[in-house]
C-alpha cells in the first residue's frame, strides 16, 4: 500500500447515476461497462483515452477523444 500511495494515483468513485450512463453508453457502443467506464472517466477528466484494443478504439473514436496506441508511439 505504501508503494501505491507514494504513485499518486487519483481514486474516482462511481454513484448510481453515473453507472446508468455507463450501462447505457455501453449499450449504445455495444461495449463493456468496464471499457466505457474508463472512456467516461476520460472524458469527465478532460483527457484523451488510449487504448491498444482495435475494436474499442472504432467504437469510440466518433464519440470521444481517443486514439489508438500505434497513433500515440
Amino acid at each position: 500500500m505504501d508503494a501505491l500511495n507514494g504513485m499518486g494515483l487519483e481514486l474516482h468513485e462511481t454513484n448510481w447515476v453515473q453507472g446508468c450512463q455507463e450501462l447505457s453508453t455501453a449499450c449504445n457502443l455495444d461495449s463493456t461497462v468496464y471499457d466505457v467506464s474508463y472512456l467516461l472517466l476520460a472524458e469527465k477528466t478532460k483527457s484523451i483515452f488510449i487504448t491498444a484494443d482495435q475494436k474499442l478504439h472504432e467504437k469510440a473514436k466518433g464519440h470521444f477523444r481517443v486514439i489508438h496506441i500505434k497513433e500515440y508511439l
